[in-house]
């Protein structure tokens, strides 16, 4: 059975609660990342762990993790890993195949970038970023999607040239197409079928699902 974590942290968040409930109920591992304990409080839904070097989370919210005997993993505001990491070496450690990170994106665009290259640096936990209005994800080898018919895509070389990349599915596919590292061509994509298809002979690429067409 692969095990599913779910990383709510603290940038941008939806105001509709039950997104955040509805993922929550598909996984077995509950993390907040600081600030993000305060949708966990809000649901009233216990995580099993309460991650980072609790600046930006409140007092009062501190306090109710304290209350439910939540596990508090408190670390230095000096440290090498952004909140989010730590919380991801956690589901790591636990023995988690699939991770997935909400509020991970916002107004700070070193975080986003930062949480967007977590992607990358933990390939192995088939990481996914899930907000109300779109994901994002990574392909190494191959991925079928669900999707549906005319929602937005993008689809990136994340840090290295990409050898070999073939899109089905989509309103302009490709086949065994090398992208340069700093090449745009994947983006202002549309899916054409309720599934579409990525993938690559060498490298790895960044999907951006829009799950409402941006015109």
């Amino acid at each position: 059975m692969k095990i599913k974590a779910y990383i709510i942290s603290g940038g941008d968040k939806t105001e509709d609660l039950s997104f955040y409930e509805e993922n929550l109920l598909k996984t077995d591992v509950k993390i907040a990342s600081d600030s993000g304990i305060k949708i966990f409080k809000k649901l009233n839904i216990k995580p099993d762990y309460l991650i980072g070097d609790l600046d930006s989370a409140s007092n009062e919210d501190i306090q109710w993790a304290k209350q439910n005997d939540v596990q508090i993993l408190k670390y230095p505001v000096q440290k090498n890993e952004i909140d989010s990491e730590l919380a991801i070496m956690k589901a790591q450690q636990l023995g988690c195949k699939k991770v997935f990170l909400s509020s991970i994106t916002g107004s700070r665009i070193d975080h986003t970038l930062a949480g967007i290259y977590l992607l990358g640096k933990y390939s192995k936990l088939d990481p996914e970023i899930i907000e109300e209005e779109y994901s994002i994800g990574i392909v190494k080898k191959y991925k079928n999607i669900l999707t549906k018919k005319n929602n937005s895509w993008a689809i990136l070389p994340l840090g290295e040239k990409v050898e070999g990349l073939t899109l089905k599915g989509f309103k302009y596919n490709l086949f065994e197409k090398n992208i340069d590292k700093y090449d745009s061509i994947g983006v202002s994509n549309k899916s054409k079928e309720e599934n579409v298809t990525i993938s690559i002979k060498k490298g790895i690429v960044l999907y951006i699902h829009y799950k409402k067409t941006v015109r």
